[in-house]
């Protein structure tokens, strides 16, 4: 009887720990779908607009090299994604 009990706790505990995980991560989507500067981003697809860079090191040089979703990454690069400046109206 014990033992069930301890297996149903450490259950009970996990299952917890993944909801408190989830309300989180879910906080932290409504925090970013809030921001002005997000939504300010969103083009008509209602997808953020994205620019993409690739930081690459080339003959011992640190490079920041523009990229697309399509562009080749190798070893050792480092991905930048940002929020692409609002256009002029």
């Amino acid at each position: 009887l014990r033992s069930s009990l301890a297996s149903d706790r450490q259950q009970v505990e996990t299952d917890l720990k993944e909801a408190e995980l989830r309300v989180g991560m879910q906080k932290g989507l409504m925090t970013v779908a809030s921001d002005p500067a997000t939504q300010a981003a969103m083009t008509n697809s209602d997808q953020p607009a994205l620019l993409y860079a690739l930081v690459r090191v080339v003959n011992g040089k640190t490079t920041e090299v523009a990229a697309t979703e399509d562009t080749p990454v190798q070893p050792g690069d480092v991905i930048k994604v940002k929020l692409a400046p609002m256009a002029s109206q």
